[in-house]
């Protein structure tokens, strides 16, 4: 996916098309970057958590 998406930026300077990089590429990569970043974090988060002494009988579920 992220090989798609900087193919796509690549593109868009070889073919001079700054509107495709602007409006395309940009909030593409920006998305993709923020919700993978996001899950990346709550899975080393939970990683680094102590859940011994909560009342569950584990760690919670990163997915719910």
């Amino acid at each position: 996916m992220v090989l798609g998406v900087c193919l796509k930026g690549i593109n868009a300077i070889n073919f001079g098309s700054k509107i495709d990089f602007i409006f395309e590429f940009l909030p593409q990569l920006a998305f993709m970057l923020a919700t993978f970043g996001y899950m990346i974090t709550l899975i080393f988060i939970k990683w680094t958590l102590n859940f011994e002494g909560e009342a569950s009988s584990g760690a919670p579920s990163i997915i719910n």
